[in-house]
This record gives structure tokens, sequence and C-alpha cells, in this order.
């Protein structure tokens, strides 16, 4: 193979000058050592100038049931496919990548390459591949590991919910330099529960979250809708909706953020901070942040809910809608009895709906169709418990659980009606996008799948325009059927109780299959 080590030397240089993300300075001078020659070729020598934390093989190309467990296995393989031509080699959890004489940046693979096939600078009409800047001519089968097509290299997230470190996550396992920033002083989250619906799970399992939340959280079997006696209405088997999709688990916010917040681990955070202006050029985004400092990227990511600072800022103010009803949420000491299940007690013009969250607990909602009004905290239990009292008695039960005005949380259900969601390099993620009512309990889900596609176009797409594209393409039919779902459940609420329940005894089961099957699909 002919290569011009010296030009690839200076060009990780380059890149180590160019780079403020520690773990990928010192993957790079590990690269670089080795590229000069500091390093034995072979394998466990290499290996050895690795941190121990990072001890986790894998090799690109081999099935699962094949993937290397020691280092002896690693070294058999190496030189097995050495001795075959295919000079191709992966280890390590933070993907530094390791191949004879290849072009490496940033710890991610770009180029692998068969022998006797030069590297060479492009002909008109190739295009540059992002994170590298050496094309392969002759026989050599060139793939991409972690390659973004995009030109987008350093990303700023603002808001520490569920879309920002799910995409932190996300962006972080694809090798990009991601910064968060997050408005609240210390990590707590509003509210009290919610149901990670299917196709959210979906998106956490590709992270390797899944597991993690199931543990936090209770995986539910069913939903059902309840006259508010408790008399059953229908009963749907959640796997006859999902499939193999997944389960639905009910988690407090509070461990789902847990789970989150450890997923990004790796991601720098700076809490108690928010942006106050944000300054586009052509080839970047200039920050102002309200610590005094200053930062420059190649794209800003709103993910800071429903009064989104990012929005207002280069969008301009958009007010949510009141969508005409208020919520009161809570978690309560109290085991649901039977197997667990999403349930929704239904009323003239109310609902209230439980949800197991684990450890023997249960998120309760009670929800009413009224004039918007604040409800102060002093006196809330009391209020609330008289709102509901003519419900059934496992609701009485709930309420009676509950002892502490403190414990419950009020709001205005509200939406965000915004036809766009980016603009040159900005753009916007979850709520700040697309605010919904919670009647199809989506908003979380919607999040998750929100960050993973924008990852995904990120990683695909030839340009950031194409993937902003491509994004606003896959999400945008979906979060408007969720919307459109939502308001329709809506407007079941307001009708006369008899009407409704003679609905749902006969037609419930199948309107629950249509309204949710449509998110069984990938997004």
């Amino acid at each position: 193979m002919t290569i011009n080590r010296t030009a690839m030397i200076d060009y990780v240089d380059a890149r180590i000058a160019q780079t403020s993300n520690p773990r990928h300075v010192e993957q790079l001078q590990v690269l670089r050592a080795h590229m000069a020659g500091e390093v034995s070729e072979d394998v466990d020598a290499l290996l050895a100038t690795i941190s121990p934390l990072r001890q986790q093989y894998r090799t690109w190309g081999a099935p699962e049931a094949l993937q290397p467990t020691s280092r002896e296995a690693i070294r058999a393989f190496y030189f097995e496919r050495q001795a075959l031509g295919q000079l191709y080699f992966q280890f390590d959890i933070d993907r530094l990548a390791v191949a004879d004489d290849i072009i490496i940046t940033d710890g991610v693979m770009t180029s692998l390459v068969a022998p006797d096939h030069d590297v060479r600078a492009p002909r008109a009409g190739e295009r540059e591949t992002k994170r590298s800047r050496w094309w392969v001519s002759g026989r050599a089968e060139v793939r991409s590991l972690g390659c973004h097509m995009t030109d987008v290299e350093r990303v700023l997230i603002a808001g520490g919910g569920i879309s920002g470190l799910t995409l932190a996550a996300a962006l972080h396992r694809d090798g990009l330099d991601v910064e968060l920033v997050e408005l609240e002083r210390e990590w707590n989250t509003s509210g009290a529960g919610l149901s990670v619906q299917p196709n959210g799970l979906r998106v956490l399992k590709s992270l390797g979250l899944d597991a993690r939340i199931a543990d936090a959280g209770c995986v539910i079997s069913s939903w059902l809708f309840a006259d508010d006696q408790g008399g059953v209405l229908c009963r749907i088997d959640l796997d006859s909706v999902w499939g193999e999709v997944g389960p639905l688990v009910g988690i407090t916010r509070a461990r789902l953020q847990d789970v989150l917040v450890a997923g990004a681990q790796a991601v720098p955070c700076r809490l108690g901070t928010s942006i106050i202006s944000i300054g586009e050029a052509t080839d970047g985004v200039s920050v102002r942040f309200t610590d005094g400092s200053t930062g420059d990227y190649d794209l800003v990511v709103g993910a800071d809910g429903i009064r989104s600072a990012v929005r207002a800022l280069v969008f301009g103010p958009v007010e949510p809608t009141f969508a005409g009803h208020i919520s009161w949420r809570s978690v309560a000491p109290m085991r649901l009895p039977g197997p667990p299940s999403v349930q929704f007690w239904l009323g003239d013009r109310c609902f209230f709906g439980l949800c197991p969250v684990g450890d023997d607990r249960t998120y309760g909602f009670g929800h009413v169709t009224q004039e918007r009004r604040y409800d102060p905290v002093e006196g809330r239990l009391g209020r609330l418990r008289e709102r509901f009292a003519g419900f059934g008695p496992t609701v009485q039960d709930y309420l009676a659980a509950l002892d502490d005005d403190a414990q419950i949380h009020c709001s205005a259900i509200e939406w965000i009606d915004q036809e766009q969601w980016h603009t040159g390099r900005v753009v916007l993620i979850g709520d700040a996008a697309h605010a919904s009512s919670p009647l199809m309990g989506q908003g979380g889900s919607l999040a998750m799948e929100d960050a993973s596609v924008l990852a995904e176009v990120l990683r695909t797409e030839p340009t950031l325009e194409q993937g902003f594209a491509a994004y606003t393409r896959r999400r945008a039919p979906r979060v408007r059927w969720v919307q459109a779902q939502s308001r329709a459940v809506a407007g079941s609420l307001n009708l006369p109780p008899h009407t409704r329940n003679k609905m749902l005894r006969g037609q419930g089961e199948r309107m629950f299959h249509e309204r949710y099957a449509p998110l069984a699909l990938r997004p």
C-alpha cells in the first residue's frame, strides 16, 4: 500500500490541535504514536497503551456471536484478517479504531481498505466524507463506521430533559463532540410519572438503556378504560398492539432522568446555564450563555421544552396554546390490585388515570375539562379529593394514600403549533418543537424518537440541509398524527358519559389499535 505517512501524521496533529474533548485527544495521540512507528505493530503492545478503563474489544464485520472477548481472541482475529488481506480492526468502547495505515480521526474509523491500494486526493465529482480527508483507489472495499456525512462535529444541546439527554447519548455514541447546557442548577425534574411506551423504549434499547428503564419502573401488560365506579368498558392487551416492538414501562420522572443522565454521563453538562443569544454564520453558530461565556458550534439543538429559549431566539415568541384541560399529577405509595395496567377511570368531563411505576408506587393523574385557573398549593390535596369524591374505591384508595399538598403537581395542558423546526444551523426537538396533550401518553416517547432520528440523519445525509429535510420529513407526519389523535381523545371526554361508555364497550379495543398501530412502525 502506498501511503504518505507524513501527511497522515500532519493531519492527525491538526485534529489534535482542533479537538477540545480530552478523550478524543487521548485517542488521537495513541493513533499518532502508532502511525509514527512509536508503538509496536503487535496488537498486545498497542492495547497496552490504552487506558485500562477501555478494555472492551469489538471488531467491525464480525457477527455478535463471534465478537472477541479477550486480548488473545482479538489478536487472533486481527492476524486472521491480515492473512486474508482484510486489514480492518476495531476495539474499545470509545471507538478507538486501528487498521494498518488507515486514516482515523477523532477515534472514528472511516475507511477500511485491502492492501495495495493507494490513498490519494479526490477526483472531480467525488464527495468528501466527513471525518476523512482521504480517498481510496483501486479494488478497495470502502465502508463507514460512525462516519458523519454532514459537516457537523461540535454540537450544543440546550435542555437536559428527555429529548436532550437522549440526543446527547446518541451523538456521543456516534463520535461527535457534544456539550449540553441545562437551566436548572441541579438534576431534578418537575411532574410525577409517565409511561415510556414501546416506541420510546425501542430508542433506549439502541442506546443500551432499556433494561435499566425496566428495572427502574414497572413493565405493564394492559391498558383499560373504566367508568367512574371501575366498571371495565374495554381492556387492551398491549402485546397485541405493539408485538415485538417491546413493553410499556411505567416509571417516575425522577428515575427516568437518573437513567438518562447516566446514559449521557460522558457528555460535558453545564447546569444552571442557558442561552441568551445565537448568532449564525454559513459555517457555524456563535452562542452566548447566561454565565457570560461564549462558544462556537456546528449545530445548536433546542431541546429546552415547551417554553424553549432557543425557539424564541431564532423564531420569535410563540405562546403555547391552552388545550382546555387542567391536570393534577402525583405519585402515591400504593400498589394497584391485579396485573399491572394503565387505567383510565372516566367521569363527566373528567377522568382519573392510574399507572404503576414500580416499588409498590402508582402514578395518578386527575384530568378535568375547565377554564384555565391556577390552583394554589395550599389546600390542593383537599380540593383534589373533593373533585373526585364520586369516583370508585380504587381512586379513593389512591387519594387516601397521599398526605401532603406538595406531592401534587398541577398545570394547564398546553400545545405548541410550530410549523418550522429548523433554520440555518439550529433545530428543535421534543416539546420545543411540538408539545402536545398527554392523552396518548406519547410525549416522552416522541422526544426519544426525535433524538434518534436526528442523530441518524446527521450520520447518513450528505449535508446538514438535507439532514434537516429528512428529519422533518420523517418526524412531522408522526407528530401530527399523535396530536390529532390526542385531540380526538380529548373530544371523546366531552361526550355525554352514556354515549362515550357505549362507544368504548363496542369499539374501544379497535379504536385503540388503530390509534397506536402506526407508531409500532419504525420512525
